[in-house]
């Protein structure tokens, strides 16, 4: 089997777009009704703090940063200081995440065979009613005090490759890349900026007939982040997605995935078992691919060879939920058992 090849892009341009085809919402109003008790005891620190948290938890996070900035303005004890720096992190991510920016990473289909380009792009859209700007670069102080140093927006991404062989062993390999954005980016409510990804499928393996997927995953590390009247430091993640690559002539697997899974499993061939397995993991109800798994995973009259496959299939229909995880057989009849009882 050819050893896995470094994951390659093979186009990444920044290019900023204007948006507008998806709805603008707006975020609460900073600074709304909510009112703090005035300065005190321990009591209306606790009751100051309660206040924030309650607006941080029903999602009204621009009024939670309002209400921090007073209280910060009051210079808390430090004890309640760390508290209310928890409050006021958490309220920077959620109204980032929330409030402020739709970002993820869009492809333009979700099955592609060995050869193809997978296209895509990384998508950052201004949800809010503010217009936001990210520069390029900004000047921040040493720690010493003493000068300044170039703080730089980059956008971190991930392409991490898995290839399923039946032999019940997941190749990984993970390519992570910075790109440094040349220019600010300002984006009006609505408008977005695209970053356009194309990654070319032979350099993984051309001749292998497994499956193999591609997870792309994107972070923001800019040097400031202004939305409105309003600055964060914050790192934003991107939704990740996943694409599977299929080996060329799988497609009529899909047509009808348990039996074809029924039919690999009579003709005791391990790379369609596990191939049929992964179309059917993508089924509404996967109920009945367990359970055909664990028939045939249970059975003593097939040899080692189709228990891996077996088991590969199993690692591959759960990685729909999240990370592979591999068990060994027992493990795997165990959780199959649990699962289906």
């Amino acid at each position: 089997m050819p050893a896995c090849r470094a994951v390659a892009l093979i186009a990444l341009l920044l290019v900023p777009l204007s948006g507008g085809c998806a709805e603008v919402e707006s975020t609460p109003d900073a600074g709304a009704e909510t009112a703090l008790p005035a300065a005190g005891g321990r009591t209306d620190w606790e009751t100051r703090h309660a206040i924030v948290a309650a607006a941080v938890d029903e999602g009204r996070h621009a009024d939670a940063l309002d209400l921090v900035d007073a209280v910060f303005a009051e210079d808390p004890p430090p004890v309640w200081s760390g508290r209310f720096q928890l409050l006021q992190f958490r309220a920077k991510r959620e109204f980032l995440r929330r409030d402020c920016f739709d970002a993820e990473i869009v492809v333009d289909r979700e099955h592609y065979v060995i050869g193809d380009v997978i296209d895509g792009e990384v998508v950052l859209l201004n949800r809010s009613r503010w217009p936001v700007r990210i520069p390029a670069v900004r000047e921040v102080p040493e720690p010493d005090g003493r000068g300044t140093v170039a703080s730089k927006t980059i956008f971190a991404r991930a392409v991490t490759y898995r290839e399923y062989r039946p032999d019940d062993t997941v190749v990984t390999q993970t390519d992570s890349r910075n790109i440094i954005v040349d220019e600010d980016v300002l984006l009006e409510p609505g408008e977005s900026f695209r970053v356009p990804v194309a990654l070319d499928t032979t350099v993984n393996n051309i001749a292998g007939t497994m499956l193999r997927t591609y997870t792309f995953a994107c972070s923001l590390r800019a040097a400031q982040i202004e939305v409105g009247e309003r600055s964060f430091n914050e790192e934003l993640e991107f939704r990740p997605v996943t694409v599977r690559v299929y080996p060329r002539n799988a497609d009529h697997l899909a047509e009808d995935p348990l039996a074809s899974l029924g039919e690999a499993l009579a003709r005791r061939s391990p790379v369609h078992v596990t191939l049929a397995a992964s179309f059917a993991a993508e089924l509404e109800d996967r109920e009945p691919l367990f359970a055909a798994l664990e028939t045939a995973l249970a059975d003593e009259s097939y040899p080692e060879v189709m228990h891996r496959a077996i088991m590969t299939s199993l690692v591959i229909a759960t990685s729909v939920d999240g990370e592979p995880v591999r068990r060994d057989r027992d493990g795997w009849l165990d959780w199959l058992r649990r699962r289906l009882r």
